[in-house]
């Protein structure tokens, strides 16, 4: 039972204090942040809904508004770069791979770079996965450069006009300091290529759907770094608890791009807001 329906339930022989106590619960149940519960139980304790049909819809409009649902917008004749974030865990390169396959399938010539130099399986895994679908990788070997890499890669899209460049990064925040640095060398590579070229430069953190308020955290430190642009969500089949999404859009201001689910690699779709609060609520 989702939640929209559990706070229907909560109106049948109950008194209202009750009633906003359980909300309360399911709320923090979902995963959404303490500070915006009770700014939405604030909200639905001074609206005066006739019945709970109306309470209900009151709810989904207010978390409408704190959704912020924009498409990624590539654009045509130009290199688009994405340079995709992420921790290690939360699915980034399942990610990469999805999207790489969504837009060749759209008629797009994609090439993907494997700048996450730290791991060797993490370079391996990208190749694997990547010739399934038939799209090359530009790798160097473990322990490389990754700014070399990700130089080498724009240099070729460029030459060989690709329309879309994805840009694995590494994720290992158990070493932010050393994370942070790097990132910001990748970005300052990137901007030093587009700023006489005819190039669309994204950056998108892919965040995990079931850590709940522990995107926060990782959301807060890949933007202080470099600034993103968007979002991914992961394991969006996973969990029923999927807050974390409302958290990071309401506190970041960041639209979510895609949510991906299950195993197979056309288990992408663009973010849509209503599909989104039908699940959770």
């Amino acid at each position: 039972m989702n939640i929209f329906n559990k706070i229907r339930n909560l109106f049948k022989n109950k008194e209202k204090t009750q009633i906003i106590e359980r909300l309360e619960d399911l709320l923090l149940e979902a995963d959404i942040k303490n500070d915006i519960v009770i700014e939405i139980v604030e909200h639905i304790q001074k609206i005066k809904a006739k019945d709970e049909q109306e309470t209900v819809l009151q709810l989904k409009n207010l978390l409408k508004s704190y959704l912020n649902q924009q498409p990624l917008n590539l654009e045509n004749k130009r290199l688009n770069i994405l340079l995709i974030l992420g921790v290690n865990g939360v699915g980034k390169t399942s990610s990469i791979i999805k999207l790489a396959n969504k837009f060749k399938n759209e008629g797009k010539n994609v090439l993907i770079a494997a700048a996450d130099t730290f791991r060797a399986a993490a370079i391996e895994q990208l190749k694997i996965q990547s010739e399934k679908i038939g799209i090359k990788v530009i790798s160097q070997n473990q322990g490389s450069d990754a700014a070399a890499v990700i130089f080498d890669s724009i240099s070729s899209a460029k030459t060989k006009n690709y329309d879309i460049l994805i840009i694995d990064t590494a994720g290992r925040l158990q070493n932010k300091e050393n994370l942070i640095k790097e990132l910001k060398k990748m970005d300052q590579v990137i901007k030093k290529q587009i700023l006489d070229t005819n190039i669309n430069y994204k950056k998108i953190l892919v965040i995990d759907s079931i850590s709940g308020k522990n995107t926060n955290n990782q959301t807060e430190i890949f933007d202080k770094a470099i600034q993103i642009d968007g979002i991914i969500a992961t394991k969006f089949d996973s969990s029923s608890r999927a807050g974390g999404i409302i958290n990071i859009s309401k506190l970041f201001q960041k639209p979510i791009y895609f949510f991906t689910f299950g195993e197979q690699v056309d288990n992408i779709k663009e973010f849509n807001t209503e599909n989104y609060l039908n699940k959770l609520l």
